[in-house]
């Protein structure tokens, strides 16, 4: 996939015939077919695009979001027309209250569990430079965490807010056993103790890291939600708040540990001399940071993986697990929430 990231103060986005063209202070500095583009991603206050560009954009199906300097999606250019959504939002409100969805806020929670779990085992395969102590913590926690799917399935399905509470505890029990496991291996240097989000004003580079990260990723989840026709503010586990889109929040948690948590923590192993840098005296990632992550996700998201009997890349399974969640709802499949093949 082909991403366009416009990340510099002063710099103008427009169109010359079918063609993408970046200018900053009237000197062009890059020019790209629409046809190559799949994705424009505007992400720095003092950008400026064009009405033309726009409508090119949505002439050729091109994807383009407004997000934070701190990698929140704020905004989405998605064309007028309903399409064929209109059936299927009015099953997706529905099913708040009654079993579906509280079937599909379990379902997300256990993906990310079984994705914590297999991926602390894959660490202890795979990282050659962790310790035989580390290693038998890190599988100590990773049967822990097994041990919480069950407790998970356990809790019976009525409706969303009968399920939260149960589904929720069980998804923080686990975030703490891994999130203790996975400050083993960060590199010391790093500061890493604990995960701290956004709210909390991380200090440490590897924590912003990951909040910019998983910022990227409710990007392509918000994409793949609206393609499918599906309402990404009205969710099942999280609950309905004008700031979060709950679905996209509940869709990420199945992903976050093989797009972002996996590749981010090969990435500061690997350079930990150079993620230090990333780091401004403000507390988010400068400009070199954020492309690296940016480039550093779209890599992953091209990433084939085996998805039943296809080989597909990370981007199209989380297309296909939304259109999955449109079936369910229709009553056409049972859900199956997605877990990487370590």
């Amino acid at each position: 996939m082909r991403m366009l990231v416009v990340d510099s103060y002063g710099v103008f986005v427009g169109k010359k015939g079918d063609r993408i063209v970046v200018r900053r202070r009237g000197e062009k500095v890059c020019e790209e077919p629409a046809g190559s583009v799949d994705l424009i991603r505007l992400s720095c206050r003092g950008v400026c695009v064009s009405l033309d560009l726009l409508e090119l954009v949505l002439r050729y199906g091109i994807d383009l979001v407004v997000a934070s300097r701190s990698g929140v999606p704020l905004a989405l250019l998605v064309p007028f027309r309903a399409g064929s959504s209109i059936r299927t939002r009015r099953e997706q409100y529905w099913a708040y209250r009654d079993d579906r969805g509280a079937f599909l806020a379990k379902a997300f929670i256990e993906g990310k569990v079984r994705n914590q779990a297999n991926f602390l085992k894959y660490i202890v395969r795979v990282y050659r430079s962790v310790g035989p102590d580390v290693k038998a913590s890190l599988l100590e926690a990773s049967e822990r965490i097994s041990g919480l799917v069950e407790d998970l399935r356990g809790i019976e399905c009525r409706d969303c807010d009968y399920v939260r509470r149960g589904v929720l505890g069980v998804e923080a029990e686990a975030a703490s056993i891994y999130w203790e496991a996975l400050s083993r291996v960060v590199p010391r240097e790093l500061g890493f103790s604990r995960r701290r989000k956004r709210s909390e004003r991380p200090r440490d580079v590897f924590n912003v890291l990951l909040n910019y990260a998983y910022g990227v990723l409710a990007t392509e989840v918000w994409i793949a939600l609206v393609k499918a026709g599906l309402d990404p503010w009205a969710g099942f586990l999280h609950k309905d708040n004008p700031r979060r889109p709950g679905l996209v929040y509940d869709l990420m948690e199945e992903f976050r540990v093989p797009v972002v948590d996996k590749p981010l923590l090969g990435f500061v192993v690997e350079r930990r001399g150079l993620v230090s840098g990333f780091l401004g005296e403000d507390g988010r990632l400068c400009r070199e940071g954020r492309l690296e992550v940016c480039g550093l996700l779209n890599r992953v998201l091209g990433c084939e993986r085996r998805f039943g009997s296809e080989r597909l890349s990370l981007r199209s399974i989380i297309l296909r697990q939304a259109r999955r969640i449109v079936k369910f709802l229709h009553g056409r499949r049972l859900y199956r929430p997605y877990v990487e093949r370590w």
